[in-house]
């Protein structure tokens, strides 16, 4: 993952939610989590390996 990986997980977020008819409200917010999330996982952590998940579910 790199830094880039934070703007392509917020794009993929937007573009899911939007196509799925989610208002503007709750995208901005899964895009802000989506951020920190991602944000998150590429902050060095004394942790072994390095890949990240984000699954979306509409309930």
């Amino acid at each position: 993952m790199t830094p880039a990986s934070v703007r392509t997980a917020r794009s993929g977020v937007r573009e899911l939610l939007l196509a799925r008819g989610v208002g503007d409200e709750a995208c901005d917010n899964a895009v802000v989590v989506t951020s920190e999330l991602v944000t998150n996982a590429l902050t060095p952590r004394p942790v072994t390996g390095s890949c990240a998940g984000c699954t979306c579910r509409r309930t």
